[in-house]
């Protein structure tokens, strides 16, 4: 089993967009699932999500405020990609989150993500980017274990 530190987790914070690479013991179908199915995102994001993380569908999450809505532009085998539309955060809408899934000889996936458009100038960069630094790894600990460590929302505790 991978560790769920960031050490396992390559990033990139002097890059224009948010980058991460990660190794994750699991195969490309059961990332996919993670990203792409409310369960799945559920289990590894936020739990307070709804929608369709299917393409040209809606999925909203919510971290204990306002929604955050968005549009899913691609959701194939190697790829998914979404564009925000709404947020509790004003310097997200138009940004372009995208997860592309490599599968690996040993039967993991390389997972490398880009959050397009989110950037140091950002006054959320330091607090997005740390999300991203827990979240990912949740998304891995998901993916290889079963069990995620989304945000739960005191009303689901």
């Amino acid at each position: 089993m991978t560790n769920n530190t960031m050490t396992d987790v390559a990033t990139d914070y002097t890059a224009t967009d948010y980058t991460a690479t990660a190794a994750i013991d699991a195969t490309p179908e059961i990332v996919f699932d993670a990203l792409t199915t409310l369960h799945g995102l559920g289990s590894w994001w936020t739990s307070q999500v709804e929608g369709s993380a299917t393409p040209g569908g809606k999925v909203t999450f919510k971290f204990g405020g306002g929604p955050n809505t968005f549009h899913v532009d691609e959701a194939q085998a190697d790829v998914v990609r979404w564009t925000c539309e709404l947020a509790q955060l004003d310097e997200w809408p138009g940004t372009v989150v995208e997860f592309r899934l490599s599968p690996q000889a040993t039967g993991g996936t390389t997972l490398s993500f880009v959050h397009h458009g989110l950037t140091p100038k950002f006054v959320c960069y330091d607090e997005c980017k740390s999300g991203w630094d827990y979240f990912l790894p949740s998304l891995r600990a998901y993916c290889e274990t079963g069990v995620g460590m989304p945000w739960i929302a005191a009303s689901d505790s």
